[in-house]
């Protein structure tokens, strides 16, 4: 989840830098409010049990759906043992539950999603990578594709960790990569996050997006959510 907070966090924190592609997607992600979308990740992270180091690769391929800015939906399509879970927040029941084949399986905890703890969470761990001076961006464009490179500014942000009680996160650079189709929706379709020693990364390849929801989908699993109390 955190990966994923960040990683709308920069697609915001964007707008105030970069134009064209990025920003129309942008806008229009924030007008519209619901998208449905197919991702696979794809990890390479140091392996903490390794004497050596050494590294771990594995992939997970989910299904992520947005309903009017406030109902979340993820599904697990691989790897096969995660195959058919999901998870599901309800903004109007302040309700996390996990859902396994269509049934609704366990219900977690309420509250993590409120609007002034996610304020608080976005200030105070991300609050450098929102200043425009914490950024290094290059952006480049051919005849198929732009490319944005986000880099931070360390310096820049160690100075305002210092500011803020000596607190420097574990900085990160971001790629992103929107081809380039006339006639077509720009939609990012690679995105790299790398670590500060640029050795441990994850990558997002979008192979599946539109700016809509399944609403049915929606109310089916609230109509289920409630079933558990009958």
């Amino acid at each position: 989840m955190k990966l994923l907070v960040f990683f709308f966090v920069v697609m915001v924190a964007a707008t105030a830098f970069a134009e064209d592609e990025l920003t129309f997607f942008i806008t229009r992600l924030a007008e519209t409010g619901s998208f449905s979308s197919e991702v696979q990740l794809n990890f390479h992270l140091q392996d903490p049990e390794s004497a050596t180091e050494a590294y771990i690769d594995f992939s997970i391929r989910l299904a992520i759906m947005l309903n009017n800015r406030r109902d979340w939906y993820f599904e697990f399509i691989e790897p096969d043992e995660l195959e058919g879970i999901a998870m599901v927040y309800l903004a109007r029941e302040d309700v996390l539950f996990s859902v396994v084949e269509g049934d609704p399986w366990k219900q977690y905890r309420t509250g993590i999603f409120q609007d002034d703890l996610i304020d608080v969470f976005l200030r105070q761990f991300f609050g450098a990578f929102l200043e425009p001076a914490a950024f290094i961006w290059d952006i480049s464009r051919d005849d198929e594709r732009v490319h944005y490179r986000i880099k931070p500014n360390e310096a820049r942000i160690r100075l305002l960790g210092l500011l803020g009680g000596g607190y420097v996160p574990n900085i990160m650079s971001v790629e992103i990569v929107i081809p380039v189709l006339e006639g077509r929706f720009p939609v990012p379709r690679l995105i790299t996050i790398r670590d500060r020693a640029a050795k441990e990364y994850v990558e997002i390849i979008v192979t599946r997006f539109a700016m809509t929801a399944d609403k049915d989908l929606f109310l089916s699993l609230r109509n289920e959510y409630y079933s558990t109390f009958r």
